[in-house]
């Protein structure tokens, strides 16, 4: 049934000299002499965008979710707004950008459709938002129209979540979403400096990292926003709870 070879796999693996350093060579091996990606999951696109092969599935997935679904899905999101709404507590929907809904150019040829009416999903989404009055910000639709005024990338190359400046972005739209609905002053952040680094933060470049080779496969800069708190009069600083789920 396969387990001998599984078992006698793992047994060896564990006790190989310098494996991880054969795994590592090899990888760039065929990175270098092949131009390929060594991760089946990482995608190479177009002028050094990495992409994670299962967003750019479920962009194409036209109908991915069922309306009747995501429906259903919605109201029970209006009715726990309800609920924090009696107990006097703010709530709001965050939806996320995807780096392949926002950088669909760099996707390559080979991977796309010929469907012009794509993301229905997240289209159905914001709608039923506004119809059953969610209180709701939409990252997707700040990114888009940052992307093309904006002197920095909203994601790293090398990465499949958004950077610490496209990150700056969506806070500064968020504080304002909670001061209006909370009514009350908030603590304002100070988003104007830019470091630009040659080294990632956080989880900028895993898209890179998990192609496990020597090189880097990007060479890129990264806007790093200085965050500084502005001090300010009567300012309420709530208790904040943030759940997250899968992209849309």
């Amino acid at each position: 049934n396969g387990d001998f070879q599984d078992n006698f796999t793992k047994w060896f693996n564990q006790r190989i000299g310098f494996r991880p350093y054969f795994v590592k060579s090899f990888n760039q091996f065929y990175y270098s002499f092949f131009n390929s990606s060594p991760n089946t999951e990482v995608v190479f696109g177009k002028n050094g965008q990495l992409y994670l092969q299962d967003y750019i599935t479920r962009y194409y997935l036209k109908n991915n979710t069922a309306y009747t679904l995501l429906a259903e899905s919605i109201e029970k999101i209006k009715k726990v707004q309800d609920i924090f709404n009696e107990k006097g507590i703010t709530f709001i929907l965050l939806i996320s950008p995807s780096k392949a809904s926002v950088y669909l150019e760099g996707i390559p040829e080979r991977l796309k459709t010929s469907e012009t009416d794509l993301n229905t999903d997240y289209k159905n989404t914001v709608m039923l938002l506004d119809k059953y009055h969610v209180n709701y910000i939409d990252g997707h639709k700040i990114f888009m129209e940052q992307k093309n005024n904006s002197k920095y990338p909203l994601f790293a190359k090398g990465g499949i979540h958004w950077n610490y400046y496209g990150t700056s972005l969506v806070i500064n739209k968020l504080l304002d979403k909670v001061e209006s609905l909370g009514k009350k002053n908030l603590t304002k952040i100070d988003l104007s400096h830019i470091d630009l680094d040659d080294y990632a933060k956080g989880k900028e470049n895993d898209l890179a990292l998990l192609l496990n080779i020597w090189t880097d496969p990007t060479k890129e800069t990264y806007p790093h926003p200085r965050f500084q708190r502005i001090v300010g009069k009567n300012e309420f600083k709530p208790n904040t709870l943030i759940v997250g789920q899968v992209l849309i």
